[in-house]
């Protein structure tokens, strides 16, 4: 078998190839890092982002901060048309969704928060309504992670900005609900609330149902009821449970801080109570705690704001008991507006006149002139002109009214009127000639005869 060696010219074409196609990659690569890929996968043209600050000048570590910020896009944007702001991993975005709102409080885009940044998108509809001045404002909330030993000022890059806030250390063991003094578990009393999930819109209520330190009795014969406020609906379903559902526990435990309290809360056996969306009814086990979840949609769109709901506690019939929640919508906002372009009226064509037409003008009939009557000439004869030697001789016709030379003798030779008329002009001179011909050629012919 042979081998054939490769061509150098074939080797420096593979070559030039293979350089021409890193390039092109290194080029490509070059762009996409230019690029930030959350714009570029998102929007064809990004607002421009300005003013992003805390609403705070003091932050704790481990608690929630307001972000706020303006956004602008140039006039007659290409749609999709919105921004993203990126953030750091020391900010954690609290999962929220909200509408973008329009002056007349329609929604003219929509903004969701997730843990890593904001994304808001403007309606192509309303940019092709209102191309021009099209900015607003806009607010979410993220979780500040850092976690520092004294008061820090400290700058994060939000979005490509540096915003600064003095980070201060969480104080342990101050929390609400902490125990300080006498924190032997006594039992609880009935309560209520509610934990907003702004991005589902959802708030998952929670009714806690009082009792002693040694939990409920035997027996007891249980009735939570639910009343939604305004601005929400009951669910029967959310994030893979039904609702509304029991939760239980015979479990306390003390933590690091002395506090004693209630773990281990898990569901109940679904053939332990019957539930519709807004009711629980079910038997207590003894030394049980127990808790009733509801859940309801904010039909709102999250614009109220603040929540409120009421349940009421019936055991064993009588001494029912009302408790009530309310949750505040610790999460972002936005507005914007835009013009609509100013429009040139449209210049209306003069009518169109159509020029009056000019009479083409009529020929005269044209008039033939009368014939002229030819004039009647009569033959004059002379006494004596006519001799022996003329009455033999053929007359010739002569012009009429041509005097003939005769020797001596005039006399007048007529054509007869009618030839005349038949030869016209042209004939009568023709005839004229003919008869000058004529009377010259009998004057020589008499001449040559006489003695």
């Amino acid at each position: 078998m042979h081998h054939h060696p490769v061509r150098s010219r074939d080797r420096r074409g593979s070559v030039l190839l293979a350089a021409g196609i890193a390039a092109v990659a290194a080029i490509a690569a070059g762009i996409s890092a230019a690029v930030p890929a959350s714009a570029a996968a998102e929007y064809t043209t990004n607002a421009t982002i300005d003013g992003l600050r805390f609403t705070s000048q003091t932050v704790t570590s481990g608690s929630a901060a307001e972000l706020s910020g303006t956004w602008s896009l140039p006039d007659s944007p290409t749609t999709p048309a919105g921004f993203v702001v990126d953030l750091p991993p020391e900010l954690q975005g609290r999962s929220d969704a909200f509408p973008l709102l329009a002056p007349d409080g329609s929604a003219m885009g929509r903004c969701t928060v997730s843990s890593t940044q904001l994304d808001c998108a403007v309606d192509s509809a309303y940019v092709a309504a209102h191309p021009n001045d099209l900015h607003g404002s806009f607010s979410f909330w993220v979780t500040v992670e850092t976690t520092t030993e004294s008061a820090t000022p400290t700058t994060y890059q939000v979005g490509g900005t540096a915003v600064t806030t003095t980070v201060e250390p969480a104080q342990p063991g101050t929390g609400p609900g902490t125990c300080t003094v006498d924190c032997t578990f006594t039992g609880r009393t009935n309560g209520k609330w509610g934990s907003y999930d702004a991005a589902a819109g959802v708030v998952e209520w929670t009714v806690a149902i009082g009792s002693g330190a040694g939990g409920m009795r035997d027996g007891q014969r249980i009735t939570v009821t639910d009343t939604p406020g305004p601005d929400q609906e009951l669910l029967t379903s959310f994030r893979g449970y039904p609702f509304a559902t029991l939760w239980q526990t015979n479990r306390t435990t003390t933590w690091d801080d002395g506090r004693e309290g209630l773990t281990g809360w898990a569901p109940a056996p679904r053939e332990d109570y019957a539930s519709t969306a807004g009711s629980v009814t079910f038997t207590a086990r003894q030394g049980y705690f127990y808790d009733v979840h509801f859940a309801t949609r904010v039909t709102d769109g999250g614009l109220a704001g603040t929540y409120t709901n009421t349940a009421t506690i019936g055991i064993d019939g009588d001494d029912d008991s009302s408790v009530s929640g309310t949750v505040v919508h610790q999460g972002g906002g936005a507005s914007g507006s835009g013009t609509a372009p100013t429009s040139t009226p449209t210049p209306t064509a003069p009518a169109t006149v159509e020029p009056t037409p000019t009479p083409t003008p009529t020929a005269p009939a044209t008039v033939e002139p009368a014939p002229t009557a030819e004039p009647t000439v009569r033959p004059t004869v002379t006494p004596g002109a006519s001799t022996a030697d003329e009455e033999t001789e053929s007359p010739v016709p002569t012009a009429m009214g041509a005097a003939v030379d005769t020797g001596g003798t005039t006399s007048e030779s007529t054509a007869p009127w009618w030839s005349v008329a038949l030869l016209g002009s042209g004939g009568l001179t023709l005839l004229l000639v003919l008869g000058v011909w004529a009377a010259r050629t009998r004057a020589r012919t008499r001449a040559r005869t006489r003695p």
